[in-house]
């Protein structure tokens, strides 16, 4: 087999934050554990800002197709579905990889399967824990995948060196388990890399086309021992994985987050949001002539504060309503200084803006819609469907931004935001690498 020419350990920079693609095959053999796969990935989906595509291959032993599709529905992702065989993940790979083949620098690609679904109804708990330990430590310490794939094609879990049989002897290591990141400036460069189409081809194939020195690895290097038996975890994997969580990156928020700035010196409700892109989007309320907004999120209700107060500076009335899935105390003391100091209307719906509950207390119409609140790609995707049903001037989003700690923090905003640029007239104010508004005049006005 034909080895793209190895190239030597070369610095790569990304020229931006990465976009990170999905691609997913899953098998959903009757019983549990297809969908205890997908629960993890769920988990954890909002890391991929960019593609998500999921091959289903389905037969006599599994469910339909679209159970599947139900379980990943309003995520974003595009299905591939094919008739299964017994070639199993090689069905589908070839064409996940068509699917995200590019060369560009700043974009990077995950593969992995629904893993252990081929020994139900009795998945042995050794497979189950390997398993969970691909999906936590491919997924959740992303700084660590990004060093790594600014000099590496590849890196990935669980690798071993040696060929074998199940891979007909083909390439000189593998990743354990079939979870890898790829570098897509450096796995396309020459073509999509073919894929032999056999039960273990998707296994073999890193190793196949990429030498030892060419990748990386995230956890377990050189692997000795199978993971399928239970001396493994107690000897040698749950011992590493303690030692893993303990030096992994740590989610530590921006210091300006952390610890906000004062709005026009006022250091009180508390306001998580940059200060000259608030005053930004409060300037095009004001030029809209919006006369009704609802807030969907209140943290701590500072957002709804100031611009009672601006409007009020303003001569200006303005109804808010707000809705917040658990309204805190500081919340409710906002909205009440608000309405007493600035003699603003400010309701206060508690409850989860997705439900006919909530979304049967809310007016016909509103002026103005901000979105703050749920910021997965499906929850924000769920409020930007409200707020058109509502028909506003204009639609304001919050955590625009596309940035390495969005990623950590698995806040996908700028997925739907990029999707919406496409669409609608729109204008945004990024000045960190966190928050950024966005407006769009969804009639285009």
């Amino acid at each position: 087999t034909a080895r793209a020419p190895a190239t030597p350990e070369r610095s790569l920079p990304f020229e931006g934050t990465p976009r990170r693609n999905l691609i997913y095959h899953v098998w959903p053999v009757h019983g549990s554990m297809w969908g205890w796969n997908l629960d993890q990935l769920l988990a954890r989906i909002d890391l991929f800002n960019g593609k998500r595509v999921v091959g289903i291959v389905v037969d006599d032993h599994s469910e339909p197709a679209d159970a599947v599709r139900t379980r990943l529905d309003g995520h974003g992702c595009e299905i591939i579905e094919v008739a299964n065989r017994k070639e199993g993940e090689s069905l589908t790979f070839p064409r996940l990889l068509d699917a995200v083949a590019s060369t560009d620098p700043n974009e990077v690609t995950f593969y992995a399967h629904a893993k252990g679904v081929k020994y139900e109804p009795a998945v042995p708990e050794p497979v189950r824990a390997w398993s969970e330990a691909l999906y936590r430590t491919n997924l959740d310490n992303w700084p660590e995948v990004q060093r790594q794939l600014e000099s590496k094609a590849l890196t990935g879990s669980f690798r071993m060196l040696g060929r074998f049989r199940t891979h007909r002897n083909l390439g000189d290591w593998h990743y354990s388990g079939t979870f890898f990141w790829m570098r897509n400036a450096q796995v396309f460069r020459n073509g999509v890399p073919r894929v032999h189409c056999f039960y273990g081809g998707v296994e073999a194939w890193p190793g196949m086309h990429f030498s030892q020195a060419e990748t990386g690895c995230l956890f377990l290097d050189q692997l000795r021992q199978l993971p399928y038996y239970p001396e493994f975890w107690t000897q040698l994997g749950n011992p590493a994985l303690e030692r893993w969580e303990r030096i992994r990156a740590k989610l530590v928020p921006p210091a300006d987050l952390l610890h906000p700035r004062p709005i026009d010196g006022h250091a009180w409700p508390r306001v998580e949001q940059v200060p000259e892109e608030l005053d930004w989007f409060v300037g095009h309320m004001l030029e809209s002539g919006a006369c009704s907004l609802l807030t969907i999120g209140a943290m701590h209700g500072g957002v709804e504060w100031h611009l009672a107060r601006r409007f009020r500076e303003a001569g200006r009335d303005l109804d808010i309503t707000t809705v917040d899935l658990s309204p805190t105390k500081e919340a409710q003391a906002a909205f009440a200084d608000a309405r007493e100091r600035f003699g603003q209307r400010l309701e206060l719906v508690g409850g989860n803006s997705a439900s006919n509950a909530v979304r049967a207390r809310l007016a016909e119409h509103y002026d103005a819609v901000f979105i703050d609140g749920d910021h997965s790609y499906r929850g924000a995707r769920s409020d930007w469907l409200l707020a058109l049903s509502l028909s506003p001037r204009l639609v304001g989003f919050h955590d625009i931004a596309d940035s390495s700690w969005h990623a950590q923090a698995h806040c996908c905003v700028s997925r739907l935001w990029e999707e919406i640029r496409r669409e609608y007239r729109c204008k945004q104010r990024i000045t960190t690498d966190w928050g950024g508004i966005g407006v769009v005049w969804p009639t285009g006005a």
